[in-house]
């Protein structure tokens, strides 16, 4: 005979096993917004042990605070069958259920637990309750209902639901009988179930990468990755990739692979108490070869940035991006190009922007800003705009291609607290 005390520390396992395999479980029932799943062990002389976990999983959105919930039906019947849970002798709950009785009546039957002149008000999603009873029965997987038939406050109730089985062993690693997988987790989502049953083929899965979206089990165990993210953040001057199982980056350096122009210039004028007077013009011509096709369309659905980088120690940092999203303020060139206006500026004051196709030293760039509408590079200090240690990069980007324009600077025309211009060469 097992002693009483490797009794207990057996069944504390086993209702630890039970509710982190409920915290896992996707079972959906119809019409409550609980859940009820059971462990059976086998006590020995006919006689099992069945421990049972209530958690509130809110599947079905019909669950607020301060609603409440009395009598739990488990092994119910209805109408006017025996229950299948048959010789139950209580063993322990959580509070508030107190008293238990095997019910019989004309509607629901069954071994059932009420409250002590309460009810059960769950304080949040996820809360469980646990309770514990022997039967002489050993019901099989859909063999056992449940029903909840009082509540307060409007609590959604339970009419004979499947209550869910759970494998003693799901998780150890090992195929048991019962099981058609284990993959050493009682974990739902990776196509092995917290039931260690394998989930249908489609069914939605998270393969662990999070580089893919949406994901959908083969049915036999294995999730299939979805499409890569790309990781958009909405900011075209930040380049954006995704770094298998590990996950989105959004860099913060200079882009890579731009053209270059043989003539650059960069005009920035931040008067501190005139903002009104706010000034950026960029220029870039004599560039590389640009086609149209280079370009995109910024009518219907491309995004440019002009990005501005001040280096320390030679390491750059962004300190302006100035966003002109897709919309019919960009004129159509081709195939010349395109070229934006606004006579309000409500465009990050943004009002002209050029860009201009043509063969290798012809093609060319440019961006006018002005007014208090513009995202200005804030001065470094008093007497100085830029530290430009040991320079200025601008850049010209959009958010779907690597085609972008850069302009570096080491030298300045003028560099003080509310101005910084310079040219190349």
């Amino acid at each position: 005979m097992i002693a009483s005390s490797v009794r207990r520390s057996r069944r504390a396992a086993l209702i630890g096993i039970l509710t982190s395999a409920m915290v896992a479980y996707g079972h959906v029932a119809g019409a409550t917004p609980f859940r009820l799943d059971y462990l059976v062990s086998d006590e020995g002389g006919g006689v099992y042990r069945y421990d049972f976990v209530l958690e509130l999983d809110n599947n079905d959105s019909s669950w607020a605070a301060t609603q409440g919930f009395a009598n739990i039906i488990f092994g119910d019947c209805s109408p006017a069958c025996p229950s299948p849970l048959t010789s139950v002798t209580f063993v322990a709950t959580d509070p508030p259920w107190t008293s238990f009785l095997n019910l019989s009546s004309t509607d629901h039957n069954g071994p059932a637990l009420y409250p002590n002149s309460t009810y059960y008000v769950p304080t949040s999603v996820g809360e469980v309750k646990t309770w514990s009873a022997t039967a002489t029965a050993n019901l099989a997987q859909g063999s056992l209902l449940w029903s909840n038939l009082t509540s307060q406050n409007g609590g959604a109730l339970a009419d004979l639901e499947v209550a869910h089985r759970l494998a003693p062993n799901c998780g150890n690693g090992v195929i048991d009988p019962g099981e058609t997988c284990d993959d050493s987790n009682i974990r739902n989502g990776d196509c092995c179930g917290a039931d260690c049953l394998l989930d249908a083929a489609d069914e939605a899965c998270e393969d662990a990468d999070p580089c893919t979206i949406g994901g959908v089990c083969n049915g036999t165990g294995t999730c299939i990755g979805g499409p890569v993210d790309e990781c958009d953040d909405g900011d075209a001057c930040s380049p954006d990739s995704c770094v298998a199982f590990s996950g989105c980056v959004h860099g913060t350096e200079p882009a890579t692979g731009c053209i270059t122009a043989e003539s650059n210039s960069i005009k920035l004028k931040y008067p501190p108490a005139e903002r009104f007077k706010d000034q950026l013009k960029w220029k870039f011509s004599g560039g590389q070869m640009v086609e149209q096709a280079d370009l995109g369309n910024p009518r219907v659905d491309r995004t440019y940035a002009l990005c501005i980088y001040d280096q320390t120690a030679s390491v750059a940092s962004r300190v302006a991006s100035i966003s002109i999203g897709a919309s019919t303020l960009w004129t159509d060139k081709d195939p010349k190009g395109f070229q934006f206006k606004s006579k309000t500026g409500l465009v990050n004051g943004v009002a002209k922007v050029a860009l201009k196709t043509g063969a290798d030293g012809k093609s060319s760039a440019s961006l006018m800003a002005k007014g208090n509408h513009v995202p200005m590079p804030v001065p470094v200090s008093g007497s100085k705009y830029m530290n430009k240690d040991s320079k200025v990069i601008v850049q010209l980007v959009n958010d779907q291609t690597s085609m972008c324009w850069t302009s570096e600077f080491t030298a300045a025309k003028k560099n003080d607290g509310a101005t910084f211009q310079a040219k190349t060469p």
